[in-house]
């Protein structure tokens, strides 16, 4: 079954011997990519160490006589557990204390035959396998670490109790409810809390030269003053009642010292600040924070204080073109700094999923949908899914199942094509000199074809756009189209729609006139790479595409500019990109950026010039060719 310790190492074992092939399984078991010859042997210490725990579960489920259950523990102990040689008197420490067990249970006809349950056994050996003391190292003058109760009365310079917080001391233990006498508490009986309170005040008197408690005295939050414990108050007010300070106040207040919540705060390296006559800090990391706190704040610096020097564009791949395309400012960081920032995100869940969250739902119906485009059954594909052991267990996999596979058929059936798509090479040398090469694949006749599950997105139409430009200056001979297929666009609720397709029609209807069109274009993308090698550019995917799309509308081009760089309520914006954060140093507003005017190469040719921002004047060169010439339906 999926979801197993046994369905795994099926998969690692079957994956040590051959790839996974779209999504095809072998007997019920999907083989796992990427297990390489190195990992043979990890792979088959963890079957071990899985079979080996199997056995000992099963040998410690079932009642048997304590003469077998002393067996069967000492098995266990030795299939799982090893020693070095300077701590064997553990394991013989606990094969004598076993043997006394039986030893006790032994009867003039032998050990007892009665059969005992686990729980049994655990009672029975709970007291005598519990930590025992150690020697005691008293008046040793090194620190010594323990709990209140077995030293406090022992005599010591100096006494330090921790954590005597309000909510925490006196320590409240879970009541018994086998302890019938709780229910009517009678003089003389035990009283926790009065015990915790006389092992405070035993501390206190074993004290003989300083004695120092420690609590929260604030809350670590919202700085909130808290109450000391009650004990710890009673102890306040004793002092108060018996003393006074040497200048008549509050003999308390006195020797009641509020320490700082940061390390680095100035109070600690102040003179008489927290300790009379000298700092209280002395971490020399701390010191040069809390001068720092003390200097002069300055404005952090911009990101860039003037464009780099250009790169040698003479050749572009048509890969890096694409990337750029994709993520413009991301690109930058790539290539040029050579820095991604880092993904605070991706733990490995360890609980069995009963639902799908939206990540890991796209990445169910990405591959269901790669299979179904390159032929694969989709009732295969959907049995590849369950052996992955990403879908919940059993009959909790249909209710998620359902709505996927409806949406890959919708987005299989839009794209009116089937199987792996042919590639084509691209070399082309335009009129500024530069040279663009690469490879363009999906090509199914003369319709360059890409599916996704994700949503239509900016990103895809750019890249399809950029592909059609290259194979049009490339072969113009052939008309060739583009269309690009995904989940609706927006998610709208109400429309029965569930797949957008963007279409792009031929450049024109000769070969010569797909020729002239197709390199003039690309210049333009080439321009915008060249720039964009240089700086990060406020050029944003879907912002920029907001904003181009409403001036063909006529509509306000700021306003759903806003819309899409703006992080909202359930919606996240371009402006929580970590890599725009990383440029323009956390999130920025949009009307910062509009704020930023055109550089005095960016008008003339090919610029247009209503645009008084450089947000609206790179978005309008990125994306007019393209939505002149683009189509956008939803089905």
């Amino acid at each position: 079954a999926a979801n197993t310790w046994a369905a795994g190492l099926d998969r690692l074992a079957l994956g040590a011997a051959m790839a996974e092939d779209a999504g095809r399984c072998f007997g019920g078991v999907l083989p796992l990519d990427d297990v390489t010859p190195g990992d043979l042997p990890l792979v088959g210490r963890l079957a071990e160490l899985v079979e080996r725990l199997a056995d000992a579960v099963d040998n410690l489920s079932d009642p048997k006589p304590i003469a077998a259950w002393r067996n069967a523990l000492v098995e266990a102990v030795d299939m799982l557990g090893d020693t070095s040689d300077a701590d064997t008197w553990q394991r013989s420490q606990l094969g004598r204390l076993l043997a006394g067990v039986v030893d006790e249970a032994t009867g003039p006809d032998g050990p007892s035959p009665v059969p005992l349950a686990r729980g049994d056994v655990a009672a029975l050996l709970g007291e005598r396998l519990q930590g025992q003391p150690t020697r005691a190292n008293f008046r040793s003058g090194e620190i010594t670490l323990c709990t209140l109760v077995p030293m406090r009365a022992v005599p010591h310079r100096v006494i330090c109790l921790l954590g005597v917080d309000d909510g925490a001391f006196p320590r409240g233990g879970p009541r018994d409810g086998d302890d019938l006498l709780l229910a009517e508490p009678l003089v003389g009986e035990r009283d926790p809390a009065s015990e915790e309170r006389q092992l405070l005040l035993d501390a206190l008197l074993a004290a003989t030269e300083h004695l120092v408690v420690a609590f929260a005295g604030r809350d670590e939050r919202t700085n909130a003053e808290r109450p000391p414990a009650v004990p710890v108050g009673e102890l306040l007010d004793t002092i108060d009642r018996t003393a006074v300070a040497g200048d008549g106040s509050s003999a308390a207040r006195s020797v009641l010292l509020h320490h700082p919540l940061h390390s680095f705060d100035v109070r600690n390296f102040a003179v008489g600040a927290l300790r009379p006559g000298r700092p209280f800090g002395f971490d020399p990391t701390s010191l040069a924070g809390a001068r720092a706190l003390l200097g002069k704040r300055t404005e952090p610096p911009l990101f860039l204080a003037c464009p780099l020097p250009p790169l040698d564009c003479s050749t572009i791949d048509l890969a890096d073109l694409e990337a750029f395309l994709r993520h413009p400012v991301g690109a930058f960081l790539r290539k040029r700094l050579g820095f991604v920032p880092g993904d605070t995100g991706s733990s490995i869940a360890d609980g069995m999923p009963v639902e799908l969250d939206g990540l890991a739902a796209w990445a169910v119906g990405d591959r269901l949908l790669a299979a179904r485009t390159a032929g694969t059954d989709l009732a295969s594909a959907v049995d590849a899914e369950r052996a992955r052991g990403t879908l919940p267990p059993g009959a909790l996999a249909d209710t998620v199942l359902e709505p996927i596979v409806a949406v890959v058929e919708s987005v299989a059936a839009a794209s009116e094509v089937a199987g792996p798509g042919a590639v084509e090479p691209v070399d082309v040398t335009l009129a500024s000199g530069t040279r663009v090469v690469g490879a363009v694949g999906d090509l199914h006749g003369d319709v360059l074809c890409r599916t996704g599950y994700r949503r239509l997105a900016a990103e895809d139409r750019l890249v399809a756009w950029v592909r059609l430009l290259a194979l049009g200056a490339t072969t113009p001979r052939r008309a060739v189209a583009a269309r690009t297929v995904g989940r609706l666009r927006r998610a709208d609720q109400d429309s029965p729609a569930q797949v957008s397709i963007a279409t792009i029609t031929p450049l024109g209807t000769s070969p010569r006139e797909r020729a002239s069109r197709s390199r003039d274009e690309l210049e333009v993308l080439v321009d915008l790479y060249r720039r964009g090698t240089c700086e990060p550019l406020p050029l944003f995917p879907k912002t920029s595409l907001a904003w181009a799309e409403a001036v063909r509308l006529g509509a306000d081009p700021a306003r759903a500019a806003r819309e899409a760089w703006c992080s909202g309520w359930h919606v996240t914006g371009e402006d929580a990109d970590r890599r725009h954060q990383e440029v323009y140093g956390g999130i920025v507003e949009l009307e910062d950026l509009l704020a930023d005017r055109p550089r005095p190469d960016e008008d003339g040719d090919g610029w247009v010039g209503g645009e008084h921002s450089r947000v609206g004047r790179l978005a309008r060169r990125l994306w007019d060719g393209l939505l002149a010439h683009e189509r956008v339906e939803d089905r």
